[in-house]
């Protein structure tokens, strides 16, 4: 959850970072896991 709260970096870059083939996979998983896209996601987190 660090990662997707960081705003220094973007969700291509965290994907990257955790492995991640690409931004998609990532987006997918994290609405699988969340029910929110990553920025919808992050905007939850922030607030």
């Amino acid at each position: 959850m660090e990662h997707i709260r960081d705003t220094r970096h973007n969700f291509t870059e965290i994907a990257a970072s955790l492995g991640f083939p690409d931004s998609a996979t990532f987006t997918r998983f994290i609405r699988r896991q969340t029910g929110y896209t990553p920025s919808e996601f992050r905007q939850r987190l922030i607030h």
